[in-house]
């Protein structure tokens, strides 16, 4: 049979083996903390710098796009209010021309029968004496 490990066994011998754990992993954390208190500033305040500058050119150049989407939407909106002014009195004349159009189209309907009446009293007259007399 494989042996046994001692910390299986004995609670002091894994007690031992976790303080050893602890105390390996703090280790390399201070090793990291010491290599980044020895690193200079510098390096990193130029990079940060950098990166602000960037961001403000990148917020200036939105701060320009912006005002010229606002301008360019004031300019549709007065377009729209033109339009509307227009629109309104358009859509007035056609809403009158359509009741104009109907009202001729009853005209020649009641035309259309008379027509047809005064065909077939034509016919009839034709039919019957043979000649139309004007009176």
């Amino acid at each position: 049979a494989p042996p046994v490990p001692a910390a299986a066994t004995d609670p002091r011998a894994a007690h031992q083996a976790a303080v050893a754990d602890v105390a390996q992993r703090m280790a390399s954390q201070l090793a990291e903390l010491q290599t980044l208190a020895l690193r200079p500033p510098s390096a990193d305040v130029q990079a940060l710098e950098r990166s602000l500058a960037e961001r403000e050119a990148e917020l200036e150049d939105l701060t320009a796009e912006n005002a010229e989407l606002s301008l360019a939407n004031e300019e549709l909106l007065e377009e729209v209010v033109e339009l509307r002014q227009y629109l309104v009195p358009t859509k007035l004349r056609l809403a009158h021309a359509e009741d104009e159009k109907a009202a001729l189209v009853r005209e020649v309907r009641k035309l259309t029968v008379k027509l047809a009446a005064t065909e077939r009293e034509v016919q009839a007259l034709r039919g019957g004496s043979g000649a139309i007399s004007r009176a």
